[in-house]
């Protein structure tokens, strides 16, 4: 049935997006509390001479990495799942596995990137601090 085939892919697109949304928000969690028991690092860091956007960009940074290996691991991830689930007889009539490499490598380089930026946001804190603030916080 073409209409059950349609309500199927709608499903899988929702339930991609929303992983996509928690993903995003694990990164964002993992570097808020990166950046908060880290702040004594900063301070030092900050006092030796870095300045704001050195430090922002090492946040970016391990964002990055974070969200990188993220998209890498789900995009690997959803093709296992999306060809275990075509082998399932009931289920193989809704699930045409489509594998396109570019498709999932601008995917994935898109999530590096909001990854790598929502990623600066925890660190928005620090980068406008001052050492000696940043040591009486923690």
């Amino acid at each position: 049935d073409h209409g059950a085939s349609e309500l199927v892919q709608l499903v899988a697109r929702i339930l991609s997006l929303f992983s996509l949304g928690i993903g995003l928000l694990v990164v964002v969690n993992t570097m808020a509390m990166s950046v908060a028991e880290r702040r004594g690092e900063f301070a030092l860091l900050k006092a030796l001479g870095w300045g704001s956007g050195r430090i922002g960009l090492l946040v970016a940074g391990e964002a990055t990495v974070l969200a990188t290996a993220g998209a890498v691991a789900g995009t690997l991830g959803g093709i296992a799942f999306v060809t275990a689930l075509a082998q399932v007889p009931d289920v193989a009539p809704f699930v045409q596995p489509v594998f396109a490499p570019l498709h999932d490598g601008l995917t994935a380089l898109v999530i590096a990137a909001v990854g790598s930026v929502l990623g600066l946001l925890p660190a928005r804190q620090v980068m406008g601090s001052a050492p000696a603030a940043l040591l009486g916080e923690g």
